[in-house]
């Protein structure tokens, strides 16, 4: 953006700030689409947020994500080597010369969000929202990983579904293929291959849900009103009795009568693991006999 409007990058952020929250759909078809929002917001001298300037409008933006669309690719190895280099599908020591160019799909849809309009942004954000909880197939059968190939076995998959989970691990078994394709994505090397540890997402490891921090509200604020909230639900349905409303509502009272986020109460927000089975020195019960 700032190369289209003549500018440098320090000169763009002084006069707008650039935010977005993007939302990830894996495709029955096993393509992912990226659905993302872009918010462009003006900045005075003093930094505050104002409206944009005129020239910051859904036309440049528009302009730019084609832009980046059509340039944007990055060189990773041919799947179809593993099978064609012999019958044990294993690829040479090195990495093969040629592979292809992973690219940005065809199918671009850049719409102008109106704002001011409630009807839009219900829409935007219920159709956002719909697919945080959408599994790659319909039965939910993938919503967790999968550990082995038996397990596979027993997941009841159509089978272009069982293939593509299938393709992940035979690809990511192949030592070769999987550091080839961690350089392209200029990531390191893991114990496990991110296509057998993402397979149940067909390979895809990346976040459903991102954002720019400051995008509408934080996750920590929105934890931090959801914890409040099923504090709220626990201390009505156990009988614990709530103090005085504040400025935000009932203020619940923890079991020894302390307002919830009391500086006293001491929050553990680390936990290790000590051990299991039975405690032979454990306390007993009334009767002196063991647990």
């Amino acid at each position: 953006m700032a190369s289209a409007v003549g500018l440098p990058v320090a000169g763009l952020r002084r006069q707008v700030r650039v935010s977005f929250v993007k939302v990830a759909e894996m495709q029955r078809r096993g393509l992912v689409h990226l659905h993302v929002v872009i918010r462009i917001d003006g900045r005075d001298p003093s930094g505050d947020l104002v409206a944009p300037p005129e020239w910051a409008g859904g036309d440049l933006v528009a302009e730019c994500l084609r832009a980046v669309l059509t340039s944007v690719s990055v060189a990773a190895p041919d799947p179809a080597t593993v099978a064609l280099l012999d019958a044990s599908g294993a690829l040479p020591a090195a990495p093969l010369a040629d592979g292809w160019a992973v690219r940005w799909g065809d199918q671009v849809d850049i719409r102008r969000v109106r704002l001011g309009s409630d009807t839009d942004a219900v829409k935007v954000g219920n159709y956002l929202a719909k697919y945080l909880t959408k599994s790659v197939t319909d039965s939910g059968a993938l919503d967790a990983p999968v550990r082995s190939l038996r397990k596979l076995a027993r997941l009841g998959l159509r089978d272009h579904a069982r293939r593509l989970v299938e393709t992940c691990w035979r690809l990511g078994a192949d030592r070769a293929f999987t550091e080839a394709l961690d350089a392209a994505a200029a990531r390191p090397a893991g114990r496990t291959s991110g296509l057998i540890r993402w397979s149940h997402s067909w390979g895809f490891g990346g976040h459903w849900l991102s954002k720019s921090r400051r995008y509408s509200t934080t996750f920590g604020a929105v934890r931090s009103v959801r914890c409040r909230w099923a504090r709220l639900l626990s201390a009505a349905l156990s009988g614990r009795p709530l103090g005085q409303d504040g400025d935000d509502g009932p203020v619940v009272l923890d079991e020894f009568g302390r307002p919830d986020g009391d500086p006293g109460t001491l929050i553990v927000g680390q936990w290790r693991y000590t051990g299991r089975g039975r405690d032979p020195g454990g306390a007993e019960d009334a009767s002196g006999a063991g647990p």
